[in-house]
């Protein structure tokens, strides 16, 4: 066995490995269009908050670790909104 050297995953690796095994498993759960949060150094002085589909949070940059991805289920009215405020997308 080869071991890596550890380290912490991103965002943006995170999001790879699973729209890759989606696109194994074809199971329809998750795609590029799939809303997400992404967070970056919660409760620190330069924490990062952004929200919007796979595809466009794999492309925001996040900066350093410790970084989180949530994907969230079905949500109530007002959460969507304060996530939504965290929108990367135009």
């Amino acid at each position: 066995k080869v071991y890596e050297k550890p380290r912490f995953m991103t965002i943006r690796e995170a999001i790879e490995q699973l729209l890759e095994v989606e696109s194994k498993r074809a199971e329809n759960v998750y795609g590029e269009d799939t809303f997400c949060v992404g967070l970056a150094r919660v409760g620190g002085s330069d924490q990062v908050v952004a929200s919007g589909a796979m595809g466009s949070l794999r492309r925001y940059e996040f900066g350093g670790p410790l970084h989180s991805l949530v994907i969230p289920g079905e949500m109530h009215f007002l959460e969507e909104q304060l996530v939504r405020s965290f929108s990367v997308e135009a």
